[in-house]
């Protein structure tokens, strides 16, 4: 007889592949990215500053010819809205295209989102190399729904190669 396979279960291996999808993405950096009134911040206005702050971030360190051929800094983005459900907020893995960009990322980042997004309140930046570091499931604690949209794809970029 078959067996029926769950949401639950079916969810469950997602997560699972998704751990292992940023753990063999090898991001050296974590970010969270908060608002000073999250409350009052739509899901629309969020992935909106999102997609702002990292254009401003890739302007900002990726060469402007390689910018033009569409090269951007590698990373994942995460949409979260607490414990609660009204606290939106972002968490990013991110990487550079050579390794010198470790500290640039880690110092502009912060930076870029207090200037740039109005309505922002802090960017914490964690280094995520080592195994005690890693925070490769963190990005789907609130994936608990087969039709959650926890992944900010409008936002993330892998590089051919990564």
């Amino acid at each position: 007889m078959k067996r029926l396979i769950t949401d639950w279960e079916t969810k469950r291996r997602i997560v699972a592949e998704g751990t292992r999808w940023v753990r063999d993405g090898k991001f050296w950096l974590f970010g969270t990215a908060t608002y000073y009134d999250a409350a009052n911040i739509s899901d629309r206005e969020l992935k909106s500053d999102a997609k702002h702050f990292f254009n401003v971030l890739d302007r900002h360190l990726v060469p402007h010819k390689e910018f033009r051929e569409g090269l951007r800094l590698p990373r994942l983005v995460f949409v979260e809205h607490g414990r609660s459900r009204t606290n939106p907020h972002f968490h990013f893995y991110i990487k550079g295209n050579c390794w010198h960009q470790y500290r640039q990322i880690h110092d502009a980042a912060p930076t870029c989102w207090k200037k740039k997004i109005r309505k922002s309140h802090s960017m914490v930046i964690s280094d995520n190399l080592g195994p005690q570091h890693r925070r490769n499931g963190y990005g789907w604690k609130e994936f608990d729904s087969l039709y959650k949209e926890t992944l900010l794809v409008d936002c993330c970029h892998l590089n051919f190669g990564d």
